[in-house]
C-alpha cells in the first residue's frame, strides 16, 4: 500500500480520535458546533472530492496549510494529544484506535475562531475550482458511509453474524466489505442481502455430516492451490445454499448487493522458497490415504511450518478478488474457497465447468507471477489495507468512510495448538490496524475447530458480542448521524466579507 503523506495521515487520525472522543464522553455539543467542527476536520482529511457535476479535484496541496494549522490549534485545545489507544490488541483482545480528550468548554471557546477558517478555506478552494459549490462539499462531507474488514480464523469467524445481526438492529448497513478466509464466507452471505436476515444465514450453515460431503482426499496435480491433505469442493458447497437466499446460482463478486471484496495470498513463482516448501509436501501424501489418523494439532503444526516459511521469506503477497477490473466478475465461490486455503491442509481447485474463473485466475497468476494461492491470513488476516485502497479510487463515491477492523484470532496463551498461526496472522494484522479507524479485537469467541455451531452457541454469541462492541456500535451511530447543511451553519459561503 502507497504510504499516505504525514499530514493527510495525521488528519485521518485527528478525525478518528475526535469522533471516538465526542460519541463516548457524555457531553453534548449544539448540533451547529458539532456539524462545524466535523465539517472542518473531515475536509482536513480529504485528499480528493468529487463534485457533482462529474469532476475529480485533487486538494491534497492546496489543503497544506490548513491541515498545519487545524493539527496545531486541536492539539492545543486537547487535554491530552491523540495517539493509537488500545496497546493491549496487539497481542490480544481490546480495542485499537485513535483516541484524544477534548472537553466542551475549550470547543466551544475555539468554535468562533474555527467557523471562520473553515469559512475562509472553503472560499478559496471554490474560488479555484469553479464547478465546486456548498452542495458538493455537503455531499462528500456531511453524510459518513461504513466499511468492515471482516477477519479470518475457522470456527471464530461465526461472531461477524453476531455483528451482521447488531448492525441490522440499529438500520446500519455497511457501504463497502472485505473478508479473509472466514471472514470472507460470513461477507459473502452478508453481501449476497441488502436487508440482513440472522435467522436465513444461520439456519442454513451446514452442519458437519454436511460439510463431510464435500471434502475428498487430495489426490493428483494441483493447479492454483498447494498438495494438501484435504480437498474441499467449496463451489458445491455454496451452490446448494444460495438457492436459499433467492439466487439461482451462485453470484459473481460484481453482482454482490454490497460491494465486496475476498482476500487471498499469492505465492511469489520465481521465489527460492518454493524449493523450501516442496519437500514438505511430499509428505502430505503418505498420510492422504489414512485420513483418520489426521488430528488438528497435526494439521495445523504442518500448516504452521508452511506458513513460516512462506511468510519469513516474504515469498507472499496479498490478492484481493472481487474489486479490480480483472477479478470483478469472478464466481464467488472461486474467490473465497481461495481465500481459505490452509497451507498443505485445504486444497481448492476451480471446478472445470468454471471456464471464465479458470480463465481469470489464470491472468491473475500471470500478472502477479504467481505460483499457487495460500490462505489470505498469511498476508492480511484482517483486510483493512485493502478497504482502503478500494475507498482511495473513488469508484465507490466518497472517501469519507469509517474503516472497522474485526480480528477474531489474536493470540490468546490458551490457545494451543492454533497459537502459533495466530502469531503469523498477528503480525500483518497489526499493519492493518494502522489504517482502521477501529481496530476491535474480540475475546468470547468460538473454537476455531468448530465449524458448525448449535443455534445455543450462536445466541452465546450474540450476547457476548453485544457487550464487547457496545462502545463501537455508539460510535458508528455518532459519525453516521448526518450533519446539518453546510448553508445552515453559522458561516456564509456566498458573501466574503471586506
Amino acid at each position: 500500500m502507497t504510504q499516505p503523506t504525514p499530514d493527510m495521515e495525521k488528519m485521518r487520525q485527528l478525525s478518528s480520535a475526535f469522533e471516538r472522543n465526542r460519541a463516548l464522553c457524555g457531553e453534548v455539543l449544539d448540533d451547529v458546533v458539532r456539524s462545524t467542527y466535523l465539517y472542518a476536520l473531515r475536509l482536513a482529511a480529504t485528499k480528493t472530492l468529487r463534485t457533482r457535476t462529474g469532476d475529480t479535484l485533487t486538494l491534497l496541496d492546496e489543503l497544506s496549510a490548513y491541515r498545519q494549522w487545524l493539527g496545531e490549534r486541536m492539539a492545543e485545545i486537547a487535554s491530552e494529544g491523540w495517539s493509537l489507544h488500545g496497546d493491549e490488541a496487539a497481542s490480544g483482545p481490546g480495542t485499537r484506535a485513535w483516541q484524544g480528550v477534548w472537553h466542551r468548554p475549550k470547543l466551544l471557546d475555539f468554535y468562533p475562531t474555527l467557523a471562520k477558517k473553515l469559512r475562509d478555506t472553503l472560499l478559496q478552494i471554490m474560488s479555484h475550482h469553479p464547478s465546486l459549490d456548498p452542495a458538493s462539499i455537503e455531499d462528500a462531507l456531511a453524510h459518513k458511509t461504513l466499511a468492515l474488514a471482516l477477519g479470518g480464523g475457522g470456527g471464530t469467524g461465526f461472531v461477524h453474524q453476531a455483528l451482521f445481526q447488531l448492525l441490522e438492529t440499529h438500520h446500519i448497513r455497511p457501504s463497502l466489505m472485505t473478508g479473509t478466509s472466514m471472514g470472507a464466507l460470513m461477507g459473502f452471505f452478508r453481501a449476497m442481502q441488502v436487508d440482513y436476515d440472522a435467522a436465513m444465514s444461520v439456519l442454513h450453515m451446514p452442519g458437519w455430516l454436511t460439510l463431510t460431503r464435500y471434502i475428498s482426499p487430495c489426490i493428483g496435480n494441483t493447479r492454483h492451490g498447494l498438495p494438501s491433505f484435504c480437498r474441499f469442493h467449496f463451489s458445491r458447497m455454496l451452490e446448494s445454499i444460495v438457492p436459499h437466499f433467492g439466487w439461482t446460482n451462485v453470484p459473481r463478486f460484481s453482482e454482490l448487493k454490497i460491494p465486496f471484496a475476498s482476500i487471498t495470498s499469492g505465492i511469489l513463482r520465481d521465489h527460492d522458497v518454493i524449493e523450501t516448501i516442496a519437500p514438505k509436501h511430499a509428505g502430505i501424501f503418505s498420510s492422504i490415504f489414512n485420513m483418520t489418523n489426521l488430528t488438528w494439532k497435526a494439521a495445523c503444526s504442518h500448516a504452521t511450518q508452511i506458513a513460516h516459511a512462506l511468510t519469513t521469506t516474504h515469498s507472499v503477497i496479498e490478492v484481493p478478488m472481487g474489486f479490480d477490473a480483472l477479478t470483478r466478475d469472478l464466481n464467488a465461490s472461486d474467490g473465497i474457497a481461495f481465500s481459505a486455503l490452509v497451507p498443505g491442509v485445504i486444497n481448492y481447485e476451480i471446478p472445470a465447468s468454471h471456464v471464465q474463473s479458470r480463465k481469470i485466475i489464470d491472468n491473475v497468476f500471470e500478472r502477479d507471477k504467481l505460483y499457487r494461492c495460500v490462505d489470505g491470513g498469511l498476508t492480511s488476516n484482517v483486510p483493512v489495507r485493502a478497504l482502503r485502497r478500494e475507498i482511495d479510487t473513488l469508484k465507490h463515491g466518497h472517501t469519507n468512510v469509517h474503516i472497522i477492523g474485526i480480528d477474531v484470532f489474536a493470540p490468546q496463551l490458551n490457545d494451543g495448538v492454533f497459537y502459533p498461526l495466530e502469531q503469523i496472522a498477528n503480525a500483518n494484522a497489526d499493519i492493518d490496524a494502522y489504517y482502521a479507524d477501529a481496530f476491535v479485537r474480540l475475546k468470547h469467541l468460538l473454537s476455531p475447530m468448530n465449524l458448525s455451531p448449535s443455534l445455543k452457541q450462536f445466541k452465546w454469541l450474540n450476547h457476548h458480542f453485544e457487550m464487547e462492541f457496545k462502545n463501537e456500535l455508539e460510535i458508528i451511530k455518532y459519525v453516521m448521524a448526518p450533519l446539518r447543511p453546510i448553508t445552515k451553519l453559522n458561516i456564509d459561503l456566498f458573501i466574503e466579507e471586506n
